[in-house]
């Protein structure tokens, strides 16, 4: 199970869907460019800009990454503690079976499916004005 971003780079990489840029990249001119770029490339990586442009003096040294999930099944069964080679449709079955259903606040019962109760002309959502 992935614990942190640290961990989860780690195993992108090892995929090989991660680009590490360490060159300093400006984040407005160009990492939009560079991310474009490499969408185009199947898989799409997800990129890390190592050491984006304005940040050298920042005491935490920031890093940026781009494309996290992008167009990658693998990075997205990854992410949702699948392994990586599961099939898109068994993905989705899976995912669509650890969603359980949240409780009412006010009444301790399931949400699934229900609906909100339309509004009426006395419901204070709606307002209507004299003439």
């Amino acid at each position: 199970m992935i614990q942190d971003l640290r961990q989860w780079l780690d195993s992108v990489d090892q995929l090989g869907e991660l680009v590490c840029v360490d060159q300093p990249v400006d984040p407005i001119e160009e990492m939009g460019a560079v991310t474009y770029l490499v969408a185009k490339q199947s898989p799409s990586p997800a990129v890390l800009f190592e050491r984006p442009a304005g940040f050298e003096s920042s005491p935490i040294g920031a890093r940026l990454l781009w494309n996290i999930l992008g167009p990658s099944i693998r990075r997205t069964a990854l992410t949702l503690e699948e392994p990586p080679d599961t099939p898109a449709l068994e993905l989705i079955r899976r995912v669509k079976d650890k969603m359980q259903p949240c409780p009412s606040p006010s009444t301790g019962r399931s949400t699934a499916g229900a609906m909100p109760a339309p509004a009426t002309r006395s419901s204070p959502a709606i307002q209507t004005r004299a003439t």
